[in-house]
C-alpha cells in the first residue's frame, strides 16, 4: 500500500470513528520528546 493509501485509510477511520485520531496520534512524538535530563545534557548543565 502506498503512502496515499495509508492517509486515506486514516482519514476514513477518523470519519467513521472520530475518536480514532487518538490511536493514530498516541505516542507519535513520545519517542522524540526529551525529558528534563536530555535537555540538561544538550545545554551542557
Amino acid at each position: 500500500m502506498e503512502f496515499a493509501g495509508f492517509v486515506h485509510a486514516a482519514a476514513a477511520a477518523t470519519l467513521v470513528a472520530p475518536s480514532a485520531w487518538r490511536w493514530f496520534s498516541s505516542n507519535a512524538t513520545a519517542n522524540y520528546a526529551l525529558e528534563p535530563e536530555g535537555w540538561r545534557r544538550i545545554r551542557g548543565r
